[in-house]
């Protein structure tokens, strides 16, 4: 099977490598381990899930934010 990339957009601090994929944070960083999202919950997840929100375009990551 073929490798496919993406290009992921995130409206906040630079927290990983484009060119590598490598998380440029430490897992336990609030940024990077949907540790938000858990403590309050979101659009797409309940109080308790860790998620980290990503979009593929910068619209749609714009879109997101609000």
């Amino acid at each position: 099977m073929a490798a496919r990339t993406a290009t992921l957009w995130r409206l906040a601090q630079d927290w990983i490598d484009l060119d590598t994929g490598t998380l440029l944070c430490a897992a336990e960083d609030f940024s990077c381990a949907g540790n938000g999202a858990a403590a309050v919950g979101g659009r797409w997840n309940s109080v308790g899930r860790a998620v980290v929100y990503l979009a593929d375009s910068l619209a749609l990551a714009q879109l997101e934010k609000r």
